[in-house]
């Protein structure tokens, strides 16, 4: 779940501590109660939408008669999945200088934190030269 973005990385790993991955079941599109709110249906139509109150009509049948997926997995590029951010950095074999983007660069777990954080700076600076006291 690492590349998952911090929120859905949270509810996965509520899922997967309290389930059994072997009681997971798939359910199409047409039939998932969550994607009846993001087809556009207002309010009041979710209020008489049996699917939303109470998932798929097979599911309130014995487990033998749920229909059977052959599902295919594939790597699929989801918007929760953090994009892959490759770094590259050369060295050489004689010490050098310490600088300060270096300096940085080691002192952040991550290119994304560290960006922020530079950003954040340099709003702060920006708005520092622009006060007037």
């Amino acid at each position: 779940t690492f590349r998952l973005k911090t929120f859905v990385a949270n509810r996965v790993a509520q899922i997967t501590e309290a389930t059994s991955t072997l009681s997971w079941h798939h359910v199409d599109s047409i039939n998932n109660p969550a994607d009846c709110a993001s087809r556009g249906l207002t309010p009041s139509e979710l209020l008489n939408h049996s699917t939303w109150w109470t998932g798929p009509c097979w599911l309130s049948q014995p487990e033998q008669q749920w229909p059977s997926s052959n599902l295919i997995t594939e790597k699929l590029e989801l918007p929760e999945v953090k994009p892959e951010v490759i770094l590259h950095i050369s060295s050489r074999d004689e010490p050098i200088q310490s600088s300060f983007i270096q300096d940085l660069i080691t002192r952040f777990s991550s290119y994304d934190r560290l960006l922020r954080v530079v950003a954040r700076i340099l709003r702060l600076s920006n708005k520092a030269q622009h006060v007037s006291y």
